[in-house]
Protein backbone atom coordinates (compact mmCIF):
# COMPACT_ATOMS: atom_id res chain seq x y z
CA UNK A 1 0.00 0.00 0.00
CA UNK A 2 1.13 3.67 -1.06
CA UNK A 3 1.37 5.66 2.09
CA UNK A 4 2.05 9.27 2.97
CA UNK A 5 4.29 9.67 6.17
CA UNK A 6 3.64 13.15 7.37
CA UNK A 7 6.74 14.23 9.25
CA UNK A 8 8.34 11.12 8.15
CA UNK A 9 12.12 12.35 8.58
CA UNK A 10 11.77 13.06 12.50
CA UNK A 11 12.75 9.87 15.06
CA UNK A 12 9.34 8.57 14.91
CA UNK A 13 8.43 9.19 11.46
CA UNK A 14 11.74 7.62 10.43
CA UNK A 15 11.10 4.49 12.01
CA UNK A 16 7.55 4.49 11.25
CA UNK A 17 8.76 4.76 7.25
CA UNK A 18 11.54 1.84 7.62
CA UNK A 19 9.14 -0.42 9.52
CA UNK A 20 6.52 0.13 6.27
CA UNK A 21 9.29 -0.78 3.79
CA UNK A 22 10.06 -4.05 5.76
CA UNK A 23 6.79 -4.44 5.40
CA UNK A 24 6.46 -4.35 1.71
CA UNK A 25 4.13 -1.01 2.01
CA UNK A 26 5.45 2.14 0.18
CA UNK A 27 6.18 5.55 2.30
CA UNK A 28 6.10 8.59 0.57
CA UNK A 29 7.64 11.25 3.29
CA UNK A 30 6.16 15.01 3.77
CA UNK A 31 8.26 16.87 6.06
CA UNK A 32 9.13 20.61 6.72
CA UNK A 33 12.51 19.71 8.23
CA UNK A 34 11.83 21.69 11.45
CA UNK A 35 12.39 18.89 13.54
CA UNK A 36 13.57 16.67 10.61
CA UNK A 37 16.78 15.46 8.93
CA UNK A 38 17.43 15.88 5.58
CA UNK A 39 20.02 12.79 5.51
CA UNK A 40 17.12 10.46 6.16
CA UNK A 41 15.10 11.47 3.40
CA UNK A 42 18.18 11.14 0.77
CA UNK A 43 19.11 7.59 2.77
CA UNK A 44 15.42 6.50 3.02
CA UNK A 45 14.96 4.76 -0.71
CA UNK A 46 11.00 6.33 -0.84
CA UNK A 47 9.82 9.56 -2.50
CA UNK A 48 10.25 12.74 -0.21
CA UNK A 49 8.99 16.28 -0.38
CA UNK A 50 10.13 19.36 1.84
CA UNK A 51 7.41 21.48 3.27
CA UNK A 52 4.95 22.04 5.29
CA UNK A 53 1.75 20.03 5.31
CA UNK A 54 -0.37 23.58 5.40
CA UNK A 55 1.18 24.18 1.80
CA UNK A 56 -2.00 23.09 -0.29
CA UNK A 57 0.00 23.71 -3.66
CA UNK A 58 2.45 21.36 -2.09
CA UNK A 59 -0.20 18.93 -1.38
CA UNK A 60 -1.85 19.19 -4.22
CA UNK A 61 1.16 18.37 -5.98
CA UNK A 62 1.69 15.15 -3.62
CA UNK A 63 -1.40 13.44 -4.16
CA UNK A 64 -1.18 14.74 -8.03
CA UNK A 65 2.16 12.91 -8.71
CA UNK A 66 1.03 9.73 -6.61
CA UNK A 67 -1.41 7.27 -6.36
CA UNK A 68 -2.05 6.63 -2.87
CA UNK A 69 -4.46 3.58 -2.34
CA UNK A 70 -7.51 4.19 -0.25
CA UNK A 71 -8.28 1.03 2.65
CA UNK A 72 -11.94 -0.08 1.62
CA UNK A 73 -14.71 2.32 3.28
CA UNK A 74 -12.56 4.89 3.60
CA UNK A 75 -12.61 8.16 1.21
CA UNK A 76 -10.85 7.94 -1.87
CA UNK A 77 -8.40 10.43 -0.55
CA UNK A 78 -8.20 8.91 2.91
CA UNK A 79 -5.81 6.13 3.42
CA UNK A 80 -4.78 5.17 7.34
CA UNK A 81 -2.47 2.65 8.85
CA UNK A 82 -2.13 2.08 12.29
CA UNK A 83 1.45 1.64 13.30
CA UNK A 84 1.90 -0.06 16.83
CA UNK A 85 5.04 0.03 19.09
CA UNK A 86 6.06 -3.65 20.20
CA UNK A 87 9.24 -2.82 21.59
CA UNK A 88 12.49 -1.73 21.80
CA UNK A 89 16.25 -2.89 20.63
CA UNK A 90 18.85 -3.02 23.29
CA UNK A 91 19.92 0.28 21.87
CA UNK A 92 16.42 1.92 22.58
CA UNK A 93 15.47 2.59 18.72
CA UNK A 94 11.78 1.39 19.29
CA UNK A 95 10.18 -1.52 17.37
CA UNK A 96 6.85 -1.07 15.19
CA UNK A 97 4.47 -2.96 13.43
CA UNK A 98 2.46 -1.69 10.91
CA UNK A 99 -1.56 -2.47 11.86
CA UNK A 100 -3.88 -3.54 8.95
CA UNK A 101 -7.32 -2.67 10.90
CA UNK A 102 -9.16 -4.67 8.02
CA UNK A 103 -7.68 -7.97 9.64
Amino acid sequence: MKVLVTGGAGYIGRHTVQALLEQGHKPVILDSLVYGHRDFLTSANCPYYIGSISDHALLRRVFREHQFEPKEGTAEWLSALTVRCTGFTGTGTPTLDVVDDDD
